[in-house]
């Protein structure tokens, strides 16, 4: 089926952050919940594509320190956000799918604000954008919000990300996924997904969706 809205996960995919991400948790889980920093670093890759804060409650449920860690890690990562680039080949890609009649969103599980922020400051050519509010994150509660505002069904989005968890989401939403190659490899996808399309650079994205998807 023809798709109309293609929705990416921002960090890891359009910005590249989770470099920087990576390191502010591998030291936060290191000084609070007592891992080495490879450890927490492989923790936090494992589990990325989930808010932090659920991302420490699967790791470490019911630990004390829970709250004190989320709080240095959003506070750090805070400070930094604004100098995130985009992929150099972002802003082209996005304006050829705007060329080629999609709508383009981004969903991610970063807080609104910050979204709102970088996406601005970037001045990235997205039709909207959503980040994590109370009871809205990614997955249904984005996806259903990007139908009510377009007026489509979940059959005209394609998601775009860079994780296994965003995968996941695709899956259980029922809706197709390309995975962004980087964050996890190939390999990585393929040993869970295996008959996800993939992409190494943003740049291959407007073909594969032709490819994919055939105009009518």
């Amino acid at each position: 089926m023809p798709k109309q809205v293609v929705v990416f996960d921002f960090d890891g995919t359009l910005v590249d952050s989770m470099g920087d991400f990576t390191n502010i948790a591998a030291r936060v889980l290191q000084q609070y919940f007592g891992v080495t920093q490879s450890q927490g670093a492989a923790l936090y890759k494992a589990t990325s594509g989930l808010p932090f804060c659920d991302q420490v409650g699967v790791l470490f449920p019911g630990h004390a320190n829970t709250e004190t860690a989320i709080s240095a890690f959003e506070s750090e990562k805070a400070t930094r956000y604004l100098t995130k680039p985009a992929y150099e080949d972002a802003h082209d890609m996005l304006i050829a799918l705007k060329n080629m009649g999609y709508q383009t969103v981004i969903s991610s599980n970063n807080f609104q604000a910050l979204v709102d922020q970088l996406t601005q400051h970037l001045k990235l050519p997205v039709d909207m954008a959503l980040g994590l509010r109370d009871n809205f994150a990614k997955g249904d509660a984005h996806f259903d919000h990007i139908c009510k505002t377009f007026g489509v069904s979940r059959d005209s989005l394609v998601f775009v990300g860079d994780s296994l968890k965003d995968a996941e989401h695709a899956q259980q939403c029922e809706i197709d996924f390309i995975a962004r190659l980087g964050t996890f490899s190939r390999d990585d996808f393929e040993s869970r997904f295996p008959e996800v399309p993939m992409i190494q650079k943003l740049s291959e994205l407007p073909k594969l969706l032709t490819e994919l998807y055939p105009p009518s």
